[in-house]
C-alpha cells in the first residue's frame, strides 16, 4: 500500500527541502571557517563586515541558489533518469519495437507510467501478432476459397464448352455423360458456397440463438434417421448408447442437429471401410457428452491441432474422392462454441472419436 512519501510531489518537496538545508549547511561552515581565520583580528573583521553586509548578502544569497540547484539536480538525477530511460522506449515502441520492458524498479507515479507502458507495449505486440495471424488466416482462407471454387468450375466450364461444340464433333453418345458431370460439379460448387455462407453466418457475433430444452437422445435418434439412406449404402451400422435416464442440453436445435449431422457423415465418410460407428450418450456433472466414434485409418497427430481450423484438409490431396471442402468441422466447431460448449478430436487405436460437451443444466 502507498504511502504519502510515495508520490513524486512529496519526494520532490523533500528534495527541494533537502538541497536548501545542504545548502544553507555549506555557507554556515564557509562563515565559521572564516570567522575561525580572523579570530586574532575580529573587531577589524567586524567592521569589514558591516561595511560591506549588502554585497556580502547577495554574494551568499547567489552562492545559495548555486549550491542548492546542484544539490536539488544531484538528488533528482536518478528519478530524471528514470524518466529519460521511459522516453527512449516509447520511442522505440513509437517505432514498432513491441513487446519491450522498462525495468518496474519504483513505486511512485513513475513506477506506474512505467507499469502502464509495460502493459500497452504487451498489449500492442499481442494485437499485432493477432492481426498478422488474421491476415495470414484471410489470406489462406482467400486462397483456398479461389483453389475450392476454381476446380469445379474449370471443369463445369470444359464439360459445357464439349456441349456448345457438339455440333461439330457429333459426339451424341457423350452428351448425356458432359451434362451429368457438369451438374455434378454445379453441385459440389454450391455446396462449397453453401457452406461458406454458413460458416460466416455463424461467426457472426450477431448472429442471434433460439435456446431450448432438448432431449439429446431424441434429437440424435432424428438426426441418424436422416441418415440413414447413406448407412446403408456404405454398410454401415449406427450403434447407439444411451443412459437409462434422459439427458437434456439447452442449445438452439437447428444448430446442434447441424453439429451431429456434420459429425455423423465426417463418420461416415471416413468410416467406410468398417462396419460400425457409434454414438454414445452419457451426463457428467453438468455436461451432456456425446461421442462419435468411426473406426478405420486414424488421423495423424500432427493433424489432429488443426482439423477444426477452416479449409484444413486432413487428405492433402484435393483431387481424392474422400476429400471434402474443408468447412464441416469448422462449422461444427462455430456452432459448439456458440453454444458455450467445448468439442474435442481424439485418434488412436484404428479409431477416431469426436467429442463434444455441452450445458445440460441453464
Amino acid at each position: 500500500m502507498k504511502t504519502r512519501l510515495d508520490t513524486i510531489r512529496i519526494k520532490l518537496i523533500l528534495a527541494y527541502l533537502l538541497s536548501a538545508v545542504l545548502a544553507g549547511f555549506c555557507i554556515f561552515l564557509v562563515f565559521i571557517a572564516v570567522s575561525v581565520s580572523f579570530y586574532s583580528n575580529f573587531e577589524m573583521f567586524s567592521n569589514w563586515f558591516d561595511k560591506h553586509i549588502i554585497v556580502l548578502f547577495l554574494i551568499t544569497m547567489a552562492v545559495f541558489i548555486v549550491l542548492m540547484s546542484a544539490f536539488f539536480v544531484l538528488l533528482t538525477q536518478k528519478g530524471i533518469k528514470y524518466l529519460e530511460k521511459i522516453t527512449q522506449i516509447v520511442e522505440k515502441i513509437s517505432k514498432g519495437n513491441l513487446g519491450i520492458q522498462i525495468s518496474d524498479e519504483r513505486t511512485d507515479e513513475l513506477g506506474n507510467l512505467s507499469k502502464t507502458i509495460n502493459q500497452m507495449s504487451s498489449e500492442l505486440k499481442r494485437l499485432i501478432e493477432k492481426e498478422r495471424k488474421w491476415e495470414k488466416e484471410k489470406d489462406d482462407m482467400i486462397s483456398n476459397i479461389s483453389h475450392d471454387l476454381r476446380t469445379p468450375l474449370t471443369s463445369i466450364i470444359g464439360y459445357l464448352q464439349l456441349i456448345i461444340n457438339y455440333e461439330k464433333n457429333g459426339n451424341e453418345v457423350y452428351m448425356a455423360q458432359y451434362a451429368n458431370i457438369a451438374y455434378s460439379k454445379s453441385l459440389e460448387l454450391k455446396v462449397l458456397i453453401d457452406q461458406l455462407f454458413e460458416y460466416t453466418s455463424i461467426s457472426n457475433k450477431e448472429f442471434k440463438l433460439n435456446i431450448i430444452k432438448i432431449d439429446a437422445a431424441e434429437l440424435i435418434n432424428q438426426v441418424v434417421l436422416g441418415q440413414m439412406p447413406v448407412l446403408q449404402e456404405k454398410s454401415l451400422q449406427c450403434r447407439m448408447h444411451y443412459p437409462d435416464e434422459k439427458v437434456y442440453i439447452y442449445a438452439d436445435a437447428v444448430l446442434i442437429a447441424r453439429v451431429f449431422d456434420n459429425l455423423i457423415t465426417n463418420a461416415v465418410k471416413y468410416g467406410s471401410n468398417s462396419e460400425n460407428i457409434d454414438v454414445e450418450l452419457s451426463k457428467e456433472s453438468n455436461d451432456a457428452v456425446i461421442r462419435i466414434t468411426n473406426y478405420g485409418v486414424e488421423i495423424p497427430q500432427s493433424d489432429l491441432p488443426y482439423i477444426f481450423d477452416r479449409f484444413y484438409c486432413v487428405d492433402k490431396s484435393r483431387s481424392s474422392n474422400r476429400a471434402g471442402t474443408g468447412l464441416g468441422l469448422a462449422i461444427v466447431k462455430s456452432i459448439v462454441e456458440k453454444l458455450n460448449g467445448k468439442i474435442y478430436a481424439y485418434s488412436n487405436d484404428n479409431k477416431t472419436v469426436f467429442e463434444v460437451r455441452l450445458n445440460s443444466n441453464l
